[in-house]
């Protein structure tokens, strides 16, 4: 016996409520299409076009979250057409005019304050679209003082971990190139990033300064340069720290003495001649001569046990373009304020006479003299004619044939900048640590670097830890490129690394279930049991036990075969071609 339902025969069969919406919202969706447009999609009777409560415009606090929102609400084309008044040569006007409905509906929601809505009422009927609508708001409640750009680095130097997954990272991503967007709008300055970053890492002790600072850029138009920002952070930290002495010298104090007043200073000598020690003997004399040499206006190098000033750390030496940064670094150390500019900008202070000119340049070219480690590197100096044979001369000649110009140069910059060591919170360790801070800074400074550079070297810098191998790589591949990538090309990159180091949970399974032999090889690089040659992030440290098979040469691994790639080989990395 057939127990199916029989089919309904009758000429207008019925259709349930909930079918005939759903029909209706395709035909409408299939209209949309054929015409260029794009209908609002609904689900249970709520509009796509409601803009989310926390995030809506009542005025000029709100205005930052707000412009945020409206980037995730417009779908792609109108969010150009929206935020930059851009209309792609290819819209109807049909198309056009429906998609301006769109995003003026989306407008219209996005507003939680009738004083806001007033301010459109300036604008003709006949003008009141998408783009003008946005533009007058923004003319109206876009910050205009340094705040805005404290707010916006603010969310960049504290954005949440790069995750591991690619669903995950679509959706991070897309949220860090959101930020990246807004600073690169705002027009910000490597000096914004450099003053932003000195407040995200500064000692706890200056939170109070921070809040202070921030209230006052409120009637600035631009921050502060790090020079400033460091000299008040100086001047905080010495309002809050006791000194040392001051410390060592409450600490000795003794109940009773403080109560009774009575000191306890020690007796003064009170011999003819009280002794000397040895050491304060030299300390005197070290000091006598730095007074003469200040009185002549020359510097006069000081002697610690027959070793002069001048002498050069071995590590930091020239000996070719792999040591210029290092030597640079070394230098900015090792040369006197005044002297510093002087060799390395090629700027004589214009108080200087002409013998103290000469005396420091003759300072400058000892150290100078002491810091090449390579006769190679000596002979570049023959070109230059004895009579210009001063510091800022050797220095640019050196600069000029030693000094990276491809892209690692900036990689390795801003490493040291994201990985710089935290703040002291004492003034004396502040100095040194800043001088340190300064020093990396001009180098990006001097470097012109863009904020395209910042935002490419901060992505990889939080990169999650299964990136590593793809960094290393990454960083060889811009030896051969004058400029980095921009940063939709770099998480694109980043995308295809996850999605081919992500191993679903049935491979992962299968995996877990194979012999105990296969878990048991190791990297042949960092021997390793985790990983593979292939993936090992310092392999480039460990040469390979034999030679490579497509150049047969001993000084790196056939994966990283500069022959082979240029070639276009595609090589079988099992272990015995190694």
């Amino acid at each position: 016996m057939d127990t199916s339902s029989t089919l309904a025969t009758s000429a207008t069969p019925t259709i349930p409520a909930e079918q005939l919406a759903a029909l209706t919202s395709l035909l409408s969706g299939l209209t949309a299409a054929a015409s260029g447009t794009t209908a609002p999609a609904t689900t249970s009777g709520s509009n796509r076009n409601a803009f989310p409560k926390h995030a809506r415009l009542d005025g000029p606090k709100t205005f930052a979250n707000w412009t945020r929102q409206l980037r995730l609400c417009l779908a792609d084309d109108i969010r150009s057409y929206v935020l930059d008044g851009i209309t792609p040569d290819d819209w109807t006007p049909s198309q056009r005019s429906a998609r301006d409905v769109v995003a003026r509906e989306i407008l219209a929601n996005s507003i939680d304050s009738a004083e806001v809505s007033a301010v459109l009422d300036k604008i003709p009927t006949a003008d009141l679209t998408a783009p003008k609508i946005y533009s007058t708001l923004k003319s109206r409640y876009a910050p205009d003082d340094a705040t805005r750009t404290l707010e916006l680095f603010s969310r960049l130097w504290g954005f949440r971990p790069m995750p591991g997954t690619v669903g995950e990272f679509d959706s991070w991503i897309m949220d860090f190139k959101s930020v990246a967007q807004e600073i690169i709008d705002t027009k910000t300055t490597i000096n914004d990033v450099l003053a932003t970053l000195l407040l995200a890492i500064a000692h706890p002790s200056l939170e109070s300064f921070k809040a202070t600072f921030t209230d006052e850029q409120r009637t600035q138009r631009t921050l502060p340069d790090i020079d400033s920002v460091a000299d008040r952070m100086r001047v905080q930290l010495r309002s809050t720290n006791l000194s040392n002495d001051q410390s060592a010298l409450l600490a000795s104090l003794s109940p009773r003495s403080v109560k009774t007043g009575m000191t306890t200073t020690p007796p003064l000598a009170t011999g003819a001649n009280p002794p000397i020690p040895a050491e304060q003997l030299a300390a005197l004399t070290s000091l006598l001569s730095g007074l003469t040499a200040a009185a002549s206006g020359t510097a006069t190098p000081a002697t610690t046990s027959g070793t002069t000033r001048t002498a050069f750390p071995k590590h930091a030496r020239l000996d070719g373009a792999k040591t210029f940064a290092n030597w640079t670094r070394q230098l900015r150390l090792c040369l006197a304020d005044d002297i510093r500019s002087y060799v390395l900008d090629g700027i004589a202070p214009d108080d200087w006479t002409p013998s103290q000119r000469s005396a420091r340049d003759a300072v400058a070219r000892e150290v100078l003299a002491n810091s090449i480690d390579s006769a190679e590197v000596s002979a570049v100096l023959d070109k230059i004619p004895t009579a210009d044979l001063t510091a800022p001369t050797i220095y640019s000649t050196l600069k000029s044939r030693y000094a990276p110009d491809d892209a690692t140069r900036t990689l390795e910059l801003f490493s040291r900048l994201w990985g710089f060591r935290p703040m002291p919170g004492t003034v004396a360790e502040f100095d040194g640590w800043i001088m340190d801070f300064k020093a990396v800074a001009q180098e990006i400074i001097d470097t012109k670097t863009t904020i395209n550079d910042v935002l490419a070297t901060l992505l990889l810098a939080i990169a999650h830890p299964s990136l590593e191998s793809f960094k290393a790589s990454f960083t060889d591949e811009q030896r051969t490129q004058r400029t980095l990538p921009d940063i939709d090309s770099l998480a694109d990159r980043m995308r295809v690394q996850l999605r081919s180091t992500n191993i679903p949970s049935t491979q992962s399974a299968l995996l877990a279930s194979s012999s105990s032999r296969s878990t048991r090889l190791k990297c042949l690089a960092c021997r390793s049991p985790s990983h593979r040659v292939a993936e090992c992030p310092t392999r480039a440290q460990h040469p390979p036990p034999g030679p490579c098979r497509s150049c047969k040469k001993k000084d790196h691994w056939s994966l990283d075969c500069k022959k082979a790639l240029e070639d276009g080989k595609m090589l079988n990395f099992a272990p015995s071609h190694f």
